[in-house]
């Protein structure tokens, strides 16, 4: 019944667009259509309104400088994703504070030089706009001490105004991008309302699934390869992709089972994690074992869910350490003991009563390859992992190493293939790309990126 009442809000919530919107085309307007979205809302399904849009649009309110800028920058470089990917096309960034928000707990500054950043990045990502909210700051209200682009001082001669004004150059100076899109090989599958039945399951942790953590976790991985990831939800196709990952798929609704089998069979690789395929769309557990339909595909069943405490941890020991960059990764929050039939396992758990069990398993299914995550593993394990299925998949990548705080995307167009670099650490760090066709489009570059500097190259295809 919960899960019926949310699905209820978003077709209600979906009904009163397409009323809006029919409104506007009586009244003769033919001009795009968008709604402005929020980071990680779990108030609305966002994906049911792709039909009724023209343009994806959202409002990026990040807290700067609470945790660590890098830590910041990949959890808002994942939102950006997320929404280029629901009409896999660019969108428009529709609101962004120029300084401090009024509203959040703290309204800290952003340190010089983030502005620019934060700006470029939604750009990196897939945005075609970097819009402000608000462009001069009211005097009245509640928003009287949000951030603008003029404030009430009124002249041009502030910090805020010339780090503005610089985004500014910088757009003009890229203007080609605009249009261009973004070519991921990998893909995360991120479902809605999967996420909505299991934080109500009820069981095996009502405090902390950390299913948004395991998400940013392979996110995180595949970002520091520089790959550009897509977000799915279960009712899209799984073609196209050489690697997709599905963390704690918990439902299984729209024919999921068949499109990972078909996918897998034909060549694809596919990683499923612990606590998936548990119930139907209607939260219905499966009888006969999980993950239901698949226990063949992945060569496994599991048998129990260990849920840990907080502060409790194991640990996932490689069966052959030689071809692993770590002698062992922690793990917490979920153990998963399962019962292989035809898969291979990769690491084991080192110790409690299922010390010797499978903690990472490998099964190869018709053409294609299918992975088990048996255990909430910490980044270090996604690191490895990310990249040794990369290599085996054969992705090519656009570097050999890119140094920590360094994020790396690309766009495309039919001509050409643009490449951002932008540093979200304190320091100037290393970069080089593998290939000598590219030339720096915007930017300042000596072989080095400087703190919060973002260079744009360009290649013809």
């Amino acid at each position: 019944l919960s899960l019926d009442w949310k699905r209820f809000v978003t077709d209600q919530t979906a009904d009163f667009v397409a009323a809006e919107k029919k409104a506007i085309r009586e009244g003769g307007s033919t001009l795009p259509v968008t709604i402005n979205m929020m980071y990680d809302f779990q108030g609305l399904n966002y994906h049911k309104f792709k039909p009724l849009i023209d343009i994806v649009s959202w409002d990026n309110y990040p807290t700067w400088h609470k945790y660590e800028v890098e830590t910041t920058a990949l959890d808002t470089a994942l939102q950006h994703d997320f929404m280029r990917s629901l009409l896999q096309k660019p969108f428009l960034l529709m609101e962004s504070s120029p300084t401090y928000t009024n509203w959040q707990s703290v309204s800290k500054l952003k340190r010089p030089g983030v502005l620019n950043a934060a700006s470029l990045q939604a750009i990196a990502h897939g945005s075609d706009s970097v819009q402000y909210f608000q462009i001069r700051q009211s005097r009245g209200a509640t928003e009287k001490f949000h951030g603008a682009v003029i404030d009430h001082y009124g002249g041009m001669d502030t910090r805020v105004f010339r780090e503005v004004t610089q985004v500014g150059k910088e757009l003009l100076a890229i203007a080609q991008v605009a249009g261009s899109t973004t070519k991921a090989r990998v893909a995360i599958i991120h479902d809605c309302e999967s996420r909505w039945a299991m934080e109500d399951a009820f069981g095996p942790r009502n405090k902390g699934l950390h299913y948004m953590d395991a998400v940013k976790k392979i996110y995180g991985g595949l970002r520091k390869l520089g790959l550009d990831v897509d977000f799915l939800d279960m009712e899209e196709s799984l073609e196209g992709y050489d690697l997709i990952f599905a963390p704690m798929l918990y439902m299984f609704r729209a024919g999921i089972e068949d499109k990972i089998r078909s996918y897998v069979a034909h060549g694809g690789t596919f990683v499923m994690t612990y606590w998936s395929g548990i119930v139907n769309d209607t939260d219905l557990c499966y009888l006969g074992g999980t993950p239901h339909a698949l226990t063949d595909v992945f060569g496994l069943r599991s048998t129990e869910l260990d849920a840990l405490y907080d502060g409790d941890e194991n640990e996932g020991i490689p069966v052959q350490k030689e071809s692993w960059q770590e002698q062992g990764y922690q793990c917490s929050n979920f153990c998963d003991l399962i019962k292989t039939s035809t898969a291979e396992a990769l690491l084991q758990y080192g110790s409690d009563f299922y010390e010797g069990y499978p903690a990472l398993t490998r099964n190869i299914f018709g053409s294609g390859k299918a992975y088990y995550v048996c255990a909430d593993f910490e980044q270090r394990f996604y690191d490895d992992f990310c990249r040794k299925l990369v290599k085996e998949a054969g992705i090519e990548l656009l570097c050999e190493k890119i140094e920590e705080g360094l994020s790396v995307t690309t766009r495309e167009d039919e001509d050409n293939r643009y490449v951002f670099v932008q540093n979200f650490c304190d320091k100037a760090v290393p970069f080089k790309l593998t290939s000598s066709a590219y030339q720096v489009l915007s930017g300042n570059y000596d072989g080095m990126i400087g703190s919060c500097e973002t260079v744009v190259f360009t290649a013809k295809k």
